[in-house]
């Protein structure tokens, strides 16, 4: 039933381009073949920071911006570290409940897809007390106006990634990730890559599509 609703909304968006939506990946591949994207924020290419020598992590205030985007903590300070064996490099986490807002800075005028990598730790080394299994929702902003927004769950103690893509008639400039169930607990953002193409490439979407929940990824998108 999963899938009929996906295609369902692939034909729309095809048939009516004019019409403001999304398509959320839970696949990296499908989302760089289907958007065009490419990586826009890698934290191994950090600068500044206040390095703490026994952890060997980087402590990056409140706000930070590497590469096309800017990283603005709704919670507690930023910490970049080789947090997770399931991510290759550094990892972003926060003093708190992961709720940060991720702005487009070094590009003029709107993108139209944007994704991560992500990991939450259930049984690994970095867990750093009780485990709180949690769900996101992620909102698109262009300017002060909402886009639109959904919600996600991953799979634990595996790296999962989230991307999403708007419609021609609809970019955005922003992201708000709000973490809205769960609490404190350690979840860790891997690398982020962004694309302006406002048009799919063929045949590409609907592959996204029928991937979503492959692996175990929840996602509901919010009306």
């Amino acid at each position: 039933m999963k899938q009929i609703i996906f295609i369902a909304v692939v034909c729309a968006l095809i048939a009516a381009p004019a019409m403001a939506d999304i398509v959320v990946f839970d696949d990296k591949a499908d989302f760089l073949s289907a958007t065009g994207a490419t990586e826009t924020a890698n934290f191994n290419d950090r600068v500044g920071g206040t390095y703490n020598a026994t952890y060997d992590q980087w402590y990056m205030g409140y706000s930070f911006t590497i590469g096309d985007i800017q990283f603005d903590s709704q919670s507690l300070g930023f910490w970049i570290g080789d947090w997770t064996t399931h991510l290759d490099g550094d990892e972003l986490a926060i003093s708190g409940n992961e709720d940060m807002d991720v702005t487009v800075v070094g590009l003029s005028g709107n993108v139209h897809s944007l994704g991560f990598e992500f990991v939450e730790p259930q049984t690994d080394p970095m867990v750093n007390g009780p485990f709180e299994d949690s769900t996101f929702t992620v909102t698109l902003l262009s300017g002060a106006t909402t886009v639109d927004s959904f919600s996600f769950n991953v799979p634990n103690d595996q790296a999962a990634f989230v991307g999403v893509w708007s419609s021609p008639s609809q970019g955005f400039d922003a992201l708000q990730i709000r973490e809205t169930t769960g609490g404190i607990g350690n979840e860790f953002f891997g690398d982020f890559y962004m694309g302006t193409q406002p048009v799919p490439v063929p045949g590409a979407v609907l592959l996204g599509m029928l991937g979503l929940g492959a692996v175990g990824l929840k996602l509901r998108k919010h009306a």
